[in-house]
């Protein structure tokens, strides 16, 4: 796996609805609230009167109420034009790693994309990875080590960035290391049995979080931030464990 990647300045779709503003810039809603929790906990919270369900989850317009995210513009390329398969056995790692390098916005369609031992991003700059809200990144059988890793990354967005980490031996599912401006947008949801779930360090700054819904399978540590500064998390719900 190459370490280096293409650099290239993004220019920002015509076809993006969200609007880029930071976190602290708004304000997370009631409604929104409500969908992570009902994100994270379908029972726990009953439809309001007047809303119907959908084939959609109710957790698919994330960013604002009034601003949805449009899941893929017509300038991105899908992960599986370059090979993934999405259906949660192949190792889909080499074609992701693919995309990255030829894409600035890398979009993941609904499935399951298998990771066989970590996602590492190193050195990436001004990326943007969308996930439809029933896509996730997943810890494919005997893999070993943290699912998804940032090292030295700059400028990076995810959209509704989900993970199925259920590796024992991994010490954490995501690592976020010595990198600044991440923005975690929408609903980040993370399934795991490791030690943490969601790792800053390593003087990483500027780290946005909307919206962090943790389900451990056994008792762990949700998010831990260990040597870094500016981190700012909207909403947190941890379930499980």
């Amino acid at each position: 796996m190459k370490e280096s990647v293409h650099q290239a300045a993004i220019s920002e779709p015509d076809t993006w609805t969200a609007a880029d503003l930071p976190i602290w810039a708004k304000q997370i809603s009631r409604k929104h609230l409500i969908a992570a929790m009902r994100a994270a906990e379908p029972d726990l919270l009953p439809v309001e009167k007047g809303t119907k369900e959908s084939a959609e989850p109710v957790w698919t317009i994330a960013l604002t109420d009034d601003a949805p995210l449009s899941y893929k513009p017509n300038s991105a390329r899908s992960v599986t034009d370059y090979g993934a398969k999405g259906d949660g056995v192949h190792n889909d790692e080499p074609a992701i790693m693919k995309a990255i390098l030829q894409e600035d916005t890398i979009y993941f369609p609904k499935g399951q994309y298998g990771i066989g031992s970590t996602l590492l991003l190193r050195g990436l700059n001004q990326k943007k990875f969308v996930f439809h809200p029933e896509a996730k990144l997943v810890h494919l059988r005997m893999a070993e080590g943290s699912l998804l890793q940032l090292h030295h990354c700059k400028a990076l967005t995810f959209y509704n960035l989900s993970v199925h980490a259920l590796c024992r031996s991994a010490p954490n599912a995501i690592l976020v290391m010595r990198s600044d401006h991440v923005d975690f947008l929408g609903i980040t949801q993370i399934e795991c049995s490791s030690a943490r779930s969601f790792v800053i360090g390593g003087a990483s700054h500027t780290i946005t979080i909307e919206t962090l819904i943790m389900n451990h399978s056994t008792a762990a540590e949700g998010l831990a931030l260990l040597s870094c500064n500016n981190i700012t998390v909207g909403t947190l719900v941890r379930t499980g464990g």
